[in-house]
C-alpha cells in the first residue's frame, strides 16, 4: 500500500488540504473514503473543483476504497486518504486496509461532542474507536491541523479535558 497520509477531516477536500497537505507530502492523488459523500453528486463535484490541478481525486464508498487499496490500485502514486471520522478508519481497517498512522485534523463541534482541541471535538463513542484503533490495531494517532504544526499525541489530550 502506498498511502502517504491518512487524515481525518470532516471537511474533506478544502483549501488547507488542497494547498498545505498536498504540497507537504507532494501527493499526486487524493482518495475520499466516505459513504455519505460518495453518494452525494453535488458534494463530489464541489470537492473535485477544490482539488488542485494535476491531482486526481477519487471520492468513493468505504468498501470500494478498501477493495481498491487491497488490489494495489493506488500504489503507483503518492496518495492522501481523507476520511470524515474515526469510524471510517475503523471500517477500512476491518476491511483489511493496513494503516500505521492517522492524522486528526478537523472534527467539528456538535452538541453531542466535547471539544478536545480548537478544531477537534469528539464524543465517547469516537474516543473509544480511537482507543480501539490504537490498542487493537497498533495505529499511531496524532493531532496536527496543518503541515507545519508540531505533532501531538491524541491521547495526551483526551484525558486532560
Amino acid at each position: 500500500m502506498s498511502i502517504d497520509l491518512v487524515r481525518i477531516d470532516d471537511r474533506f477536500i478544502h483549501g488547507l488540504v488542497a494547498v498545505g497537505w498536498v504540497r507537504a507530502i507532494r501527493c499526486t492523488q487524493i482518495i475520499v473514503a466516505n459513504d455519505r459523500v460518495a453518494a452525494n453528486e453535488m458534494q463530489k463535484k464541489l470537492m473535485k473543483l477544490a482539488t488542485p490541478e494535476g491531482i486526481e481525486a477519487f471520492i468513493l464508498p468505504i468498501k470500494e476504497v478498501a477493495e481498491s487499496i487491497k488490489q494495489g490500485k493506488f500504489e503507483s502514486e503518492v496518495t492522501m486518504l481523507l476520511v470524515g471520522n474515526p469510524n471510517d478508519v475503523l471500517r477500512l481497517v476491518q476491511e483489511g486496509v493496513k494503516i500505521k498512522h492517522i492524522n486528526v485534523g478537523v472534527m467539528k463541534f456538535t452538541p453531542d461532542r466535547k471539544q478536545i482541541f480548537p478544531s477537534i471535538s469528539m464524543n465517547e463513542k469516537e474516543i473509544e474507536i480511537f482507543r480501539q484503533l490504537s490498542t487493537q490495531y497498533g495505529i499511531e494517532i496524532e493531532v496536527r491541523t496543518h503541515p507545519d504544526a508540531s505533532k501531538v499525541d491524541l491521547f495526551d489530550h483526551i484525558f486532560n479535558v
